[in-house]
């Protein structure tokens, strides 16, 4: 009998706050049974059967709305944390990618894999978040140490350029070539003022020895004058060629 008459209710006769609450209830999962309160009882009750098989009763519609009213609070903050939670791992997994880093979601939290195959694991929002902020640090350090780096190479380029040299950067280290396509490689950046230097002050004795009718060639880390005469005078440093022209000069 009873199963007869849910049967008519449910499909045919239930209105107004009753259809508002079945309806409710079966989008979250719940099943609801209208029946008699007990054998020798002609009252009627809800019967309400959670997706855990936890089953309430409920002897008024009264009662009923209070708790549809409740279920409906808990599934609205539900969804408002779902989203807050979608929205911070999107922001995460948005920053992770401009960082060459990919984001999977799993059954046990999430998984970081980088373009070098390295594999980083979160249980946790707030693990993801930390590890997010480690990234982000890193990825600073490593931009603020190439634009240190840039920013160096261009005032390198500068006084290269002075000297007639351009530098090109090779994956062992960089190329000095002059306006004789001569090449001199470098492995380290550090080198660089002290070649413009020793450049700078070869250029000025050729200057004053020029001037004087003397040529000068640096070969194999010597310095070789000759004299309108033919004569040759070696130096085997730029101090000894140094004093030599101001001798002269």
């Amino acid at each position: 009998i009873e199963k007869i008459i849910n049967q008519i209710r449910f499909k045919y006769n239930i209105q107004g706050k009753e259809k508002e609450y079945f309806n409710t209830l079966t989008d979250l999962g719940y099943i609801i049974t209208f029946k008699k309160e007990g054998l020798f009882k002609p009252n009627y009750i809800w019967e309400i059967k959670s997706p855990k098989n936890k089953k309430t009763q409920f002897k008024s519609i009264q009662e009923l709305g209070a708790f549809v009213k409740e279920k409906r609070k808990q599934e609205s903050l539900k969804l408002q944390e779902v989203a807050v939670k979608r929205k911070i791992e999107n922001s995460y997994k948005s920053k992770l990618k401009k960082m060459g880093f990919q984001l999977q979601s799993g059954k046990k939290g999430w998984v970081v894999t980088g373009s070098d195959d390295e594999i980083t694991q979160a249980a946790s929002l707030e693990e993801l978040g930390s590890l997010v902020k480690d990234k982000l640090l890193l990825e600073v350090s490593r931009l603020q140490k190439i634009s240190a780096q840039r920013k160096l190479e261009n005032s390198y380029e500068y006084k290269l350029e002075q000297i007639g040299y351009t530098m090109q950067q090779r994956k062992d280290g960089w190329v000095l070539i002059d306006a004789d396509n001569k090449k001199i490689r470098i492995k380290s950046l550090d080198v660089i003022n002290a070649f413009v230097s020793s450049v700078k002050r070869k250029m000025f004795c050729e200057s004053i020895l020029d001037r004087s009718g003397y040529i000068l060639v640096e070969k194999r880390g010597k310095w070789i004058v000759t004299n309108y005469l033919g004569d040759k005078k070696v130096f085997k440093s730029l101090e000894d060629l140094e004093r030599y022209v101001k001798a002269i000069s």
